[in-house]
Parts: structure tokens; C-alpha cells; sequence
């Protein structure tokens, strides 16, 4: 909710391709707020990115902007694709947006796949950020689509099928029912093709091991571990009042999985919340100790430090 106004030049249409500047990435501070001289990534791609995120004005005005940061540079472009594919709907005869749809970000930067929270579509599309362009996977008409991991080589893309839900919440206006779980399917982005996995019905959380050979998935109060080809190899012991954190669950070295807790996020004079470390191999090996941070409500883990830490917390393995 920061005020920065980005003022990006406008490329003319057709856009030219983004060419990767010289230099390390970093993340600027502070990241800008939303801002409606921002230009789009159809119309002037910005190359790698460092962050996805979605802006929001200071005041409650109930809307929300996807905003891709540049790896290089102070960049900022809108992801207008995802305020496409919002879920739309009237109140007193105007019309309304629920929201961007969901998307995520490549482990490359290099794009981001947007999934379909009204079932409107039955796809993800794919956004190419060097090109501007899209490619649509189609998956499952009339069905909702959410975007949940991406494995660390970017050739797959873990996703989940549910229910297209509404509630009315003023007139008309959709309210989607997020309920947070779903059926499991994988797409392999180069070659197109998909699976899904009808044996995982109530999946809530997704993590692919850094090497790619293991999946964590988080399936009503089971945590699974399955093989690349979805294939189940074992269930973990998981705390009763937690579930797989998120796609960042997995450490870097692949010791460890990090669970956080089942309820909201607390709120008050000690707003924290505890993770508990599990050992994702299930031979019983020695773990962490429960490490606690700052609640964030949107992304327990937003990334690693090194192998044992992440931001908020000091190593897990003190």
C-alpha cells in the first residue's frame, strides 16, 4: 500500500522483446505501490523479474493491481493479462472486479502462469515476460484453476481443479469461495501435456523438491509425498493443527519441509505464528526445533536465505 507513483516508458505496439541488462538482481526498497501510469507487460515486457505481487491503494477502494518488478532496475509493469481474467459481476447496475486471478511467477523470473478463478476459461494462460506474449494450456472446461508450484528446472507446474463457487456479497457482485482445496494436476510447459490425479481430491498445498524427484502435497490432514510421476512414496506424521506451508516448504538442500499452522494467522499484541520442521525422507532423522516469525497472511514463506533459514527466522535448525 505504498504511494510511489511509477512513471515506465511506453514501447510502441508491436513491443519489443526485453534484453537482460548487465548486473546482480536486487529488490529496491521501498517496492512502489499501485500506480495508474504504469505500462503493461503486452505493450513494454520487462524481461526476468524478481517479484509478482498485487498493489492497493491506501484507501479501501476494493481493488487491487498485479504488479511484475523487474530483476534489473527500478521497473514496474502491469500484469494486465491477470486483471482479465478477474472475476467480474454488477452491483446497482455498475460493473465490478473481484480481483486479479491468481498467478505465479517462474523460478527463472522469465514467466508467470495465471490461472482461471471463475472457471471462464478452463486454462492456464502462460505469459512469456521477455516477449509479452501468451500461450493458453487448456485443462478442464467449465472448472476453476489455480496455479500452486512450479518445479525449480520451470518445466513443471503443479496446479489444482475446483469447484467455480460464488457467494453474493453485495447485489450481484461474485464473491469466490476459496476453498483452499482441490484435485491435483501436473503440466509439463514444454511439451503441453497434463495429468491429474483424481486419488488426491481435498490438495490444500504443493512443494517440489529443489531436484525435482519428489512432490510434497498437502491432501485434506494426509501430507504425501509422491514421485515425479505422481505416484505415492510415503505419508509424513504432521502436528495436528498444521499443514504443509507452500510451495517455499521445501529447504534448498531438500532436508527439510516446513509446516505452519491450520488457523488464521493470529492477530493482537503477538502476532506470530510457529512452524514445526519435518523430516520429508521418513526414516525418523533428527528435526529442527519449532521456529517462530511475524505472521504473514499471504505467503508463510516467501523464500530461503541459505539452506536452514528464511526470512523472519533465525536458522531452523538451532
Amino acid at each position: 500500500m505504498l504511494g510511489a507513483v511509477i512513471m515506465p516508458r511506453l514501447l510502441p505496439s508491436p513491443p519489443r522483446p526485453a534484453v537482460a541488462p548487465a548486473g546482480t538482481p536486487a529488490l529496491p526498497n521501498p517496492i512502489a505501490g499501485l500506480s495508474l501510469l504504469a505500462g503493461s507487460v503486452a505493450a513494454s515486457p520487462p524481461g526476468a523479474a524478481i517479484a509478482y505481487y498485487t498493489a492497493v491503494p491506501e484507501a479501501d477502494l476494493g481493488y487491487e493491481q498485479p504488479m511484475i518488478l523487474s530483476a534489473y532496475g527500478d521497473r514496474y509493469r502491469r500484469l494486465t493479462q491477470a486483471d482479465d481474467r478477474g472475476c467480474r459481476g454488477v452491483d446497482d447496475g455498475l460493473p465490478l472486479l473481484a480481483g486479479p486471478a491468481k498467478a505465479l511467477l517462474s523460478p527463472d523470473g522469465r514467466r508467470v502462469a495465471i490461472g482461471d478463478s471463475c472457471a471462464a476459461h478452463g486454462d492456464i494462460e502462460m505469459v512469456d515476460l521477455s516477449t509479452g506474449q501468451s500461450r493458453s494450456f487448456p485443462l478442464l472446461k467449465g472448472r476453476a484453476v489455480r496455479a500452486m508450484a512450479w518445479s525449480a528446472s520451470g518445466r513443471y507446474l503443479a496446479y489444482l481443479i475446483t469447484p467455480n463457487e460464488h457467494e453474493p456479497l453485495t447485489g450481484t457482485y461474485p464473491n469466490i469461495v476459496q476453498t483452499g482445496k482441490g484435485i491435483l494436476g501436473l503440466l509439463d510447459v514444454t511439451t503441453g501435456s497434463t495429468r491429474q490425479f483424481p486419488a488426491y481430491t481435498q490438495v490444500r498445498a504443493v512443494a517440489f523438491r529443489p531436484d525435482g524427484r519428489e512432490i510434497a502435497v498437502q491432501d485434506g490432514a494426509t501430507l504425501r509425498i509422491l514421485a515425479a510421476d505422481g505416484s505415492q512414496l510415503r505419508t509424513l506424521p504432521i502436528a495436528r493443527d498444521h499443514e504443509l506451508s507452500d510451495a517455499n516448504a521445501w529447504s534448498p538442500d531438500g532436508s527439510m519441509l516446513v509446516t505452519g499452522p491450520l488457523s488464521e494467522p493470529p492477530t493482537g499484541l503477538n502476532p506470530t505464528q510457529t512452524f514445526l520442521v519435518v523430516d520429508p525422507s521418513g526414516l525418523g532423522r533428527t528435526v529442527p526445533k519449532a521456529v517462530s516469525q511475524a505472521s504473514n497472511p499471504y505467503s508463510p514463506i516467501l523464500g530461503w536465505r541459505s539452506a536452514d533459514s528464511f526470512p523472519g527466522t533465525r536458522s531452523v535448525r538451532a
